[in-house]
């Protein structure tokens, strides 16, 4: 695999020397630790910063499960996701948002 396909300033440069206009670039998905579906209580769980017993673990445990979601059956996960989207939303600079972010993009248009 050649991972320099992956690098967003090179598409743009290969896209815009084709004619396109940059109009739009940003980043999705940025939560405020490595993985949303790794919820932070349970990263700190594992490195005994938290001590609580089994029964209050299993109740505070995330269940990620995005299937369901889309089957209708758990509706409050796009809720639960929502609730880290301040970081997308917030005028930090995108370099800064990008270091996090699972997803990047750019909008073109010909000229």
């Amino acid at each position: 695999m050649d991972e320099k396909w992956a690098d967003i300033e090179r598409i743009s440069d290969i896209l815009t020397s084709q004619g396109l206009d940059v109009k739009d670039r940003g980043v999705l998905d940025i939560p405020p630790w490595p993985d949303t579906c790794v919820p932070l209580r349970s990263i700190l769980d594992k490195l005994n910063f938290v001590k609580m017993g089994n029964k209050k673990k299993e109740e505070r445990r995330w269940k990620w499960d995005i299937v369901s979601y889309y089957l209708g059956k758990d509706r409050t996960v796009k809720e639960r996701v929502e609730r880290f989207s301040f970081i997308e939303r917030s005028k930090l600079p995108l370099w800064l948002k990008a270091l996090w972010a699972h997803h990047r993009y750019i909008i073109f248009s010909k000229n």
